[in-house]
């Protein structure tokens, strides 16, 4: 008989391999771990997923609300606070010559005046611009919370899902923040966890 420990035998490398053909134990003990974390990010993902469709719907809607109404009011605006600009100049003369008879403003006064109407014109251009842009980056974090969940729970991304978590425990950065920050810090959470980290590092995350 041999005694080669490579040739067929009960406990030959060769036997092991055949009889055990299945992964390691410490192949199935990982890929085991990398079961339970999806378990674990699973309800999380998939709650920033939904979060992130319903901040996006509602940034869409309030935005194209917010632009229609600013639109369809611009001139009763702009006539507001031309008015009340005008009140003003006419207030501060009143009371500097402490007389509160009807005066006149005077053609220095009025070319002030016609300034400041035309910066309220240009003002309120300003204001819808800001509108559209402040619910524009909403869009585009709701966005970011539904990327950043499918990933997680894939255990792809890790510093993305980080920033996303925090980004999502902020206020500022959603209209649904009352909904997305306990998201948020349920997900900080869950990806502080030593055996999350492996588990991310083991899938390419």
């Amino acid at each position: 008989m041999s005694n080669d420990p490579n040739q067929s035998g009960f406990g030959t490398q060769q036997f092991q391999k055949t009889q055990f053909a299945h992964k390691p134990h410490q192949e199935v003990g990982a890929e085991k771990t990398g079961d339970d974390v999806r378990a674990r990010l699973k309800t999380p993902g998939t709650l920033m997923m939904i979060t992130g469709a319903i901040s996006l719907l509602a940034s869409l809607g309030i935005m194209v609300f917010s632009l229609l109404d600013q639109s369809t009011n611009k001139d009763a605006w702009v006539q507001s606070w031309n008015q009340d600009a005008a009140d003003r100049m006419l207030a501060e003369k009143q009371a500097q010559s402490n007389s509160f008879r009807n005066q006149v403003l005077s053609d220095d006064e009025e070319k002030v005046l016609a300034k400041k109407r035309v910066w309220n014109k240009n003002y309120y251009t300003i204001q819808m611009f800001g509108t559209a842009v402040i619910y524009f980056i909403a869009m585009v974090f709701a966005t970011l919370f539904i990327v950043s969940g499918h990933k997680m729970k894939k255990l792809q991304g890790y510093k993305q899902s980080w920033v996303v978590a925090i980004l999502m425990a902020v206020p500022c950065t959603s209209p649904m923040f009352l909904l997305s920050m306990p998201i948020g810090i349920w997900s900080i959470v869950v990806l502080k966890d030593p055996d999350v980290k492996k588990a991310f590092r083991a899938g390419g995350g």
